[in-house]
């Protein structure tokens, strides 16, 4: 029988991109390539759209930010504690794409 392994569980593996992302205090480089890692194998995968969006969001790329954060909102149940945090992360991503004292 066929058993998932670190390299294809994509829990491990957002867990493992969390760790050293607050090693490294950064989702960029290997969390991010582990992230991405997760979402092949499981595109609709909460944490990994999540951390996804943040890494996206660190690097300046609000529109992929955006578009994992309302993609993660798809999934998760609508009395989710994070809901509220991610339509707040869209907000903010919104505006700084509009850039400073534009509505």
């Amino acid at each position: 029988m066929w058993q998932a392994g670190p390299d294809t569980d994509p829990d491990l593996l957002t867990q493992y991109a969390d760790t050293l992302a607050m090693r490294n205090k950064s989702l960029q480089g290997r969390p991010n390539e582990l992230i991405n890692k997760a979402l092949s194998i499981a595109p609709k995968h909460p944490m990994a759209l999540m951390m996804a969006g943040q890494a996206a969001y660190q690097s300046g790329n609000y529109t992929a930010a955006i578009g994992h954060w309302k993609t993660v909102l798809t999934v998760l149940p609508a009395n989710s504690p994070d809901v509220e945090l991610i339509k707040s992360e869209i907000a903010d991503a919104q505006l700084k794409m509009r850039g400073p004292g534009k509505p």
